[in-house]
């Protein structure tokens, strides 16, 4: 099954990637940094819709996620799926799974490793099992199926250079397909999209006067629980770091850490500072963001039209 991949902090500019890349690239040996490359800053975006009390992270309304990143890898696989057929392949490419966790919320785990008092008693700091990755048996079967051919026809030629070896595979060719309507942002590969990274990955995000008296205090909280080595809601307990399954002292450490982060007020500070520096970001550049979300509505309905004509 294809699911929706992501990396916490460094999202792709659509939210979602092509899960089917992972089962290839296993495959043929070949790293997901190897077909990145650098898409263009936007040249040219209407002032955010969101406020602070918005549910949700003013970024997120500019980035493929959710059932509309569902429809546009059904889209893309099913375009690929043609594209294998008209050069001679057979292969079954696997279908897409539901987008959940943070490609439904990017606030996801974003400022704390542990989400909940209930998670923190059950899993300690481990993610709890309906939000870990787990092998997909569609994805396992493709990856011991599919020969250096067929890869190369997928994927494109291991021997073009490392930016353009997506761009002549099958998966290139429906990315382009759903993109020749666009203008503003270039979904190629794994490539990330500037305007969208530098705003979801900047460490001064979450900074203000209030994250950081919260943060100390949350850091005093931590060394009264006997857990000195945590200063930061977003990290664990050494001892804890690799350890697996949760033992009753990592339950025990991860209680007490959710508890100091709630009398703390720390993620919520976090979160109202981020939301706040990402609405400047976008009131700063409203024409591209503005770009980016028309060529989103643009791509998931031409996906959409794909996906119900199948």
């Amino acid at each position: 099954m294809i699911s929706c991949h992501f990396r916490q902090r460094a999202l792709l500019p659509w939210g979602c990637s092509l899960a089917i890349l992972s089962a290839v690239l296993a495959f043929s040996g070949c790293s997901a940094a190897d077909l990145s490359s650098p898409t263009p800053r936007l040249s040219n975006p209407v002032r955010s819709e969101l406020n602070s009390s918005s549910p949700e992270l003013p970024l997120q309304q500019y980035m493929l996620t959710g059932r509309d990143c569902d429809t546009v890898q059904r889209a893309v696989t099913i375009l690929a799926q043609q594209c294998m057929a008209t050069k001679g392949f057979r292969i079954q490419l696997p279908q897409p799974t539901p987008a959940a966790g943070y490609l439904v919320d990017l606030t996801t785990r974003r400022y704390t490793t542990v989400a909940s008092l209930s998670d923190a008693e059950r899993y300690g700091f481990k993610v709890p099992p309906d939000e870990e990755s787990h092998p997909d048996p569609d994805s396992v079967a493709l990856r011991t199926a599919i020969n250096p051919e067929e890869a190369t026809a997928l994927i494109g030629s291991s021997t073009a250079p490392s930016g353009a070896r997506y761009r002549n595979g099958c998966l290139g060719v429906a990315d382009r397909k759903l993109m020749k309507h666009t203008t503003s942002i270039v979904f190629d590969g794994l490539s990330n999209s500037p305007l969208i990274a530098d705003v979801n990955d900047d460490p001064s995000a979450v900074d203000s006067v209030a994250e950081q008296s919260a943060m100390r205090e949350f850091a005093d909280c931590m060394i009264k629980a006997g857990y000195p080595s945590v200063t930061d809601p977003r990290q664990i307990p050494r001892q804890f770091r690799f350890s697996a399954p949760a033992t009753t002292a990592e339950k025990t450490a991860a209680v007490s850490q959710f508890r100091c982060q709630k009398s703390s007020g720390v993620t919520a500070a976090m979160r109202s500072a981020e939301i706040l520096f990402q609405l400047k970001e976008i009131d700063a550049s409203p024409k591209e963001f503005a770009g980016v979300k028309k060529d989103i509505a643009t791509v998931v309905r031409h996906a959409t039209k794909i996906d119900t004509a199948r």
